[in-house]
């Protein structure tokens, strides 16, 4: 009950429970959550009772396109035969099946516990379904038992308001893209005797049963307890959610007033107002500072900054990339310095090979008759290593069993107890093979590596690894092939006009740096030595800021098109090879683009170009493969290109490696022919074949590696990507 305008409105909560309702009767009551007639939904169906029923259900209406969406999640031997029986059920059921497989222990054991890697790979993999079929709306089978775990075991974490609505029949799942819940009102008991007396079969997940997991524990051995007391308890649990989001609908218009009389432009939030509020209507203010700041939104991040903001002047404390400090009378927040975590080198020869902090050298030698373990000198044996040799820092969550210890243990451990700071340990250097890590310099060697002693008793050649801090190292090698001399030109002086503000596009704020700064920072990470920005829009700006880190600029005075900005670095420009990357490309990795210059030297081409697979390819360029060769063609932008050429899922990233020679030649002699009147970068590729030039491709699967920024929502997804990633580097 509650009181509106001096009227008391009586919150109407189901409480009831039909027992052998027709499924399809319960899915008919609830078409108003469902696409119109015809258009297409994705059901995610693991093969068990729930989803099984939720298929059959919506195939007896007959009314949509059904795309049945499978995930394999590598948990169970046996979890083929889900798939397989997913198929044989689409027979009699209909439907076009999806299968989907990922290695969900593998992300776990980055540090994301299984329960958690699982549910993210789930929505992922839906949402991608759904943007690849065209379909509006993703529709789940979880059930009012589903609903009641959630609320309690959401109040036993002692979850707040937000938390006690449970799970939301109808969410946003991605662009354009609903999730929909249209079960809720049903018992998984329900689900199953109807299909028991449709005579339809369903596959029972052992893993269900393992109380090992949380949730299991609690449906299996905490909820029958608690029913014992109260029958009706499913019920009133569900009841609980129903109620709360009920009440929310207020709670969320009063943080909605709050926020914006309380919000400042100059990143403060004004909490006199807000402190007054009950504790239900700040938690709705704090989930949209956290969106607000693009940090994520963690269970407790609420909960700590209700705490922080109720608490004393200076405090402070990070979620994930953002750190909020309590002022006298507001709440700030910046973003931290990202880690520089560097990039993963994988080792060929005997270096030296600098990251982090130093450099290793390896070579094979004799082992010595005896040896005394030294914190910057290792012998490994050669036995043990499997695959390639590479340099990194730890992974999230990562163990390895050193030398002499009977089993695993933590690294960041380890790192601790050989007194490495906390803000060092997740940027520490580590010597790894495919199985794992090998050797943690100043730490010791993994048991595995040891040198048994019928090796050195015959004179057998072993791994001898030195680490060097950067105080006393020798001249190391890059991440460039060494016969390169490379200048990147950054293309930073469009406007950016999609993004609906004044400032230069490059110059927009991403966890806390402007977007060029971060392509400048990879450009840094690969050993770069000559960086180049061109600058237009707000020059001065961006020309300041490429000073500060290190880099020249040139000026575009006229926005005449790729190839004539590139042109304008043609001057200064003395590298051989010429590398050219986009301003509003934060995402991309420096190991990418080593794997871009690496080809380029080996093939010796004129020039080697960064594509990219997309289900949706939208607006981007799209590449013209040569059939015979497997060679570039040309690459045809968007708006010249015919249906057909649209049709191709093959994309520019608009990163390239030129022969520098053929590339200012090239330049030279492009003509503005096309529907924009300007001078096209990719026009080189079409003459570059035309002379019989050889051009390459590195196709990447991952597509956030070419990620462009162009509207508020680009920045806003590359921001939730990258705290992302920043993120579990700080987990360690």
């Amino acid at each position: 009950m509650r009181r509106s305008g001096g009227k008391v409105e009586v919150t109407k909560v189901d409480m009831t429970e039909v027992a052998g309702r027709d499924i399809v009767d319960v899915l008919r009551r609830g078409l108003r959550w469902l696409p119109p007639a015809g258009s297409p939904i994705v059901v995610a169906v693991s093969g068990g009772a729930d989803s099984v029923a939720l298929w059959a259900g919506l195939a007896s209406l007959r009314l949509w396109p059904l795309h049945i969406w499978h995930l394999d999640h590598g948990l169970r031997a046996d979890s083929p035969a889900d798939a397989r029986f997913v198929q044989e059920l689409a027979l009699r059921l209909g439907g076009s099946v999806h299968l989907d497989q990922l290695d969900t222990r593998a992300l776990a054991e980055s540090g994301e516990g299984l329960e958690a890697a699982g549910r993210r790979l789930r929505y992922a993999g839906l949402r991608a379904c759904a943007q690849q079929v065209g379909a509006s709306v993703v529709v789940t089978a979880h059930h009012r038992d589903d609903q009641a775990e959630t609320v309690l075991l959401n109040a036993l974490r002692g979850a707040g308001p937000i938390g006690l609505m449970g799970i939301a029949r109808r969410r946003r799942l991605g662009k354009g893209v609903v999730l929909v819940r249209p079960l809720l009102s049903c018992r998984r008991s329900e689900l199953r005797q109807w299909l028991t007396d449709q005579t339809i079969p369903w596959r029972e997940d052992p893993s269900n049963a393992d109380v090992h997991f949380r949730r299991n524990h609690l449906r299996h051995q905490v909820l029958p307890k608690i029913i014992q007391l109260f029958s009706d308890a499913v019920l009133r649990l569900a009841a609980v959610a129903q109620r709360q989001r009920v009440r929310s609908r207020d709670h969320r218009r009063q943080a909605r007033t709050l926020w914006q009389n309380s919000f400042s432009a100059a990143g403060v939030l004004g909490l006199p107002a807000i402190l007054a509020a009950p504790e239900s209507v700040r938690f709705f203010v704090w989930r949209r500072l956290v969106r607000h700041c693009q940090a994520p939104l963690q269970r407790r991040a609420l909960q700590d900054l209700d705490a922080l903001a109720r608490g004393g002047y200076g405090r402070r404390f990070h979620i994930g990339p953002i750190i909020f400090t309590r002022q006298r009378s507001g709440l700030a927040w910046q973003a931290a310095e990202p880690a520089d975590v560097g990039a993963d080198i994988r080792m060929i020869g005997s270096g030296p090979w600098q990251h982090g902090a130093g450099t290793v050298t390896l070579r094979l030698d004799v082992a010595p008759a005896t040896w005394t373990p030294a914190p910057c000198d290792a012998w490994l044996a050669t036995a043990a290593i499997q695959g390639g040799l590479q340099l990194r820092t730890p992974r999230p969550g990562e163990r390895w069993q050193p030398l002499g210890c009977a089993g695993e243990r933590s690294v960041v451990r380890s790192l601790a107890e050989h007194g490495v700071p906390s803000r060092q340990r997740r940027v520490a250097t580590v010597l790894a093979d495919d199985l794992g890590i090998l050797w943690i310099p100043e730490v010791g060697i993994a048991e595995r590596a040891r040198v048994p002693p019928t090796i050195t008793d015959n004179d057998q050649q072993v791994w001898h690894a030195l680490w060097t801090p950067l105080a006393s190292a020798p001249t190391v090698r890059t991440m460039i092939p060494a016969h390169l001399t490379v200048s990147a030109v950054i293309l930073a002086a469009g406007k950016g006009t999609r993004m609906g503000s004044d400032l230069a596009k490059v110059l927009h704020p991403l966890v806390g740096k402007p977007l060029v700064s971060h392509v400048l920072k990879t450009c840094a990470a690969l050993g770069l030595g000559q960086r180049i920005v061109v600058v237009g829009h707000q020059r001065e700006t961006v020309a300041e800021l490429a000073q500060r880190e290190g880099a020249l600029s040139v000026v575009q005075d006229q926005q005449l098109g790729t190839g004539h900005a590139v042109r304008c670095a043609e001057a200064i420009a003395t590298g051989t090879t010429i590398l050219v990357l986009c301003g509003d490309c934060p995402l991309t990795p420096a190991s990418l683009l080593q794997e871009l210059l690496a080809k380029h030297a080996a093939t010796g081409a004129a020039c080697t170009v960064i594509a990219a697979r997309l289900a949706d390819p939208a607006k981007y360029g799209r590449m013209i493969v040569d059939p015979t060769t497997g060679r570039l063609r040309r690459i045809v932008e968007w708006k010249d290109a015919s249906e057909s050429e649209r049709a191709i899922d093959l994309i520019n990233s608009g990163i390239y490696a030129f022969n520098a020679a053929d590339l200012w030649r090239c330049l030279a002699q492009l003509r503005p022919d096309n529907a924009q009147g300007e001078y096209y970068l990719t026009d080189v590729i079409a003459l570059l074949f035309a002379e019989g030039r050889p051009v390459e491709l590195v196709i990447t699967d991952d597509h956030l590696a070419v990620l462009g920024v162009n509207t508020p929502a680009d920045l806003a997804e590359a921001g939730r990507l990258l705290s992302q990633r920043i993120s579990s580097a700080k987990a360690l």
